[in-house]
């Protein structure tokens, strides 16, 4: 698979893996409008949706821009983050999450939007080499860890490392103590303690 042309800052790791997920992914919801955007659009089959929030206008217009140039901007629907509501999405779950959007707000953003993910989805945060990046990547891992089926950061691709981390998610299972739940006893009952 080669990598569809895209005009942004993405190493071609980066690039060929964002396509890679997109190509898997029905509904997408991306934070940060750009080159991702124009690999996303490409990525998606006729019947799925990609939905882009931006906090620039001017980069939606710049984006906009490449997606003609590319011949998917019918593809790609864009919002203003601060008119967009986790609680009241337009689509009531997404296959794919892309956190790249302004640094201050990714966080918040992972946090908000975690619940929209389908189980089987893919959550991929970007720059996550960064210190603060994989902060937030622990964030989210620290509020839904029962959630999680599993992480890869800075996922490697065709034998090359990227700046990308990939949590994948499961329907939650709760924490449930493993010997109530197989009918053995406490380890502790097991141990006997003579006194001297």
């Amino acid at each position: 698979m080669s990598i569809p042309k895209f005009v942004g800052d993405l190493s071609a790791a980066d690039a060929a893996l964002l396509h890679h997920h997109g190509c898997r992914a029905r509904r997408i919801l991306e934070f940060g409008a750009g080159g991702s955007t124009q690999l996303f659009a490409q990525a998606l089959a006729e019947d799925g949706s990609l939905l882009t929030l931006e906090t620039d206008p001017a980069w939606i217009a710049r984006t906009s821009e490449h997606l003609v140039r590319l011949g998917v901007r019918a593809r790609v629907r864009f919002m203003l983050y601060q008119d967009f509501s986790p609680q009241a999405p337009p689509s009531p779950s997404f296959d794919l999450l892309f956190d790249d959007g302004v640094d201050e707000l990714r966080r918040a953003m992972a946090l908000a939007t975690w619940p929209l993910l389908a189980p089987g989805g893919v959550f991929l945060f970007h720059d996550t080499r960064r210190e603060r990046d994989i902060a937030n990547v622990l964030a989210l891992m620290a509020a839904h860890y029962n959630e999680i089926e599993s992480v890869e950061c800075n996922q490697r691709f065709r034998g090359t490392s990227s700046n990308l981390t990939v949590l994948r998610k499961k329907v939650a299972e709760p924490y449930l103590d493993w010997n109530l739940a197989e009918g053995l006893p406490m380890w502790l009952s097991l141990i006997h303690i003579s006194e001297p």
